[in-house]
């Protein structure tokens, strides 16, 4: 997973911020009761979003994703759960601090998890990172975007509308493995990135990529910020709207990676698309950015579209590494996006 310099800030300081719930009963070796209030914390994590953003805290699940986040120096691992001394998690020596562990019965496991998963059985205790704290939320968002986002060729991916848990972690994911420095999300309906079944599918990789909501209101948010960080960049904008057909003839070069300007690829809602998720094509436009409809073409002839979270996979990769050399591209100015 690629940490952002931004996420790497501050970590203790986002903490002093808030005071966020230490449990006491990490000085026990073992918790066998479902009904301890360290089990009842994790548990209110796992199932309310309302609850883990009063906290600042999640549980993340499995393994292989604790020990990838223990090895961010933005990423606070306040404890560990599991079987055994360890529970298999693997440590970096270089880690100054390493988190209590707690062992805890399968029953405990499955009260917290709300599942029978084996990959429940183990579990860790994660502060929010400092992007991803209340002060920083209540920024105004092209701030919010210019503060994570780096200054050379930037790489935002906005998930409009999307509402499905495993395609939203899956592109969170990709987006970590491929390079983008940052997510936004739009759509009341939109699904909570620290969704535990998110939480999953992104292998914990929402934690360590930058996302902001969007439509929380205020001024400088939403689709308007996103307008306003475009104006602010000293190259136009590229914005992409992910689409399943486009013009073909309207194909244009290829754009070298080093050489791209600040990118922008806009993945919409799984069931309606643009139709269904209306993108404000003109005030991107009025602030400077070059808006395309992009889409990934299919010669096979039997599917007509790509699951969005395999095509935004694409979608990346091909803009990130290759620009639209691969891509079917073509003008905005037919996207049925209103204003």
């Amino acid at each position: 997973m690629h940490l952002p310099p931004s996420a790497t800030r501050a970590a203790a300081a986002a903490a002093a911020t808030t005071t966020r719930w230490r449990p006491r009963a990490l000085v026990q070796t073992a918790i066998t009761s479902p009904s301890n209030p360290t089990v009842k914390h994790l548990a209110s994590l796992v199932s309310s979003k309302p609850y883990r953003l009063e906290h600042e805290q999640l549980v993340v699940f499995g393994r292989s994703a604790i020990s990838d986040l223990a090895r961010h120096a933005g990423i606070i691992v306040v404890a560990t759960f599991g079987s055994g001394p360890t529970a298999g998690i693997s440590l970096p020596a270089s880690r100054r601090l390493h988190p209590p562990h707690t062992q805890i019965s399968r029953e405990v496991a499955r009260k917290i998890a709300g599942t029978a998963s084996a990959t429940a059985e183990t579990l860790a205790l994660v502060d929010f990172p400092a992007w991803a704290s209340s002060r920083s939320a209540s920024t105004p968002a092209h701030e919010w975007l210019a503060a994570h986002l780096p200054p050379t060729a930037p790489r935002l991916l906005v998930l409009n509308g999307l509402q499905d848990p495993g395609n939203v972690g899956t592109l969170f994911r990709t987006a970590s493995a491929f390079g983008w420095h940052a997510v936004a999300l739009t759509g009341a309906a939109a699904v909570d990135p620290w969704n535990d079944k998110v939480m999953r599918a992104a292998k914990a990789t929402a934690l360590v990529v930058p996302w902001r909501r969007l439509d929380d209101g205020g001024e400088g948010k939403g689709w308007d910020g996103v307008a306003e960080w475009c104006r602010r960049q000293s190259r136009a904008p590229r914005v992409w709207i992910a689409d399943t057909v486009v013009d073909a003839a309207a194909a244009e070069a290829p754009v070298p990676s080093e050489e791209a300007p600040p990118t922008v690829l806009i993945l919409s809602g799984e069931a309606h698309g643009v139709m269904g998720n209306p993108i404000p094509v003109s005030a991107l436009v009025n602030a400077g950015a070059e808006v395309r409809r992009v889409a990934v073409p299919m010669p096979g002839g039997v599917a007509d579209s790509l699951n969005v979270a395999m095509a935004g996979s694409v979608l990346m990769w091909e803009l990130s590494v290759r620009g639209n050399g691969g891509l079917q591209v073509s003008k905005a100015t037919t996207v049925p996006c209103p204003r």
